[in-house]
């Protein structure tokens, strides 16, 4: 899952499908305003810091392309 701590604008997040205002695996770019990180939607901007679990990670959102983890 991707914590909130993570993302930095030009990011890309793919949405699960659980929103109202994005299709199932649209894929958004994070932006920057004054007021934080937001993704554009059918509504405008989806702000991101309301979309996180009490641990700060993002629910209904991954990051695209998935990060890949070398085997150790």
């Amino acid at each position: 899952m991707t914590k909130m701590s993570d993302l930095k604008p030009g990011d890309k997040l793919k949405a699960d499908g659980g929103f109202s205002c994005l299709k199932l695996g649209e894929i958004r770019t994070v932006q920057s305003a004054e007021d934080g990180l937001f993704i554009t939607c059918n509504k405008g901007r989806h702000y991101l810091n309301g979309q996180t679990d009490e641990t700060g990670k993002l629910i209904g959102l991954d990051l695209f392309p998935e990060p890949t983890h070398a085997s150790e």
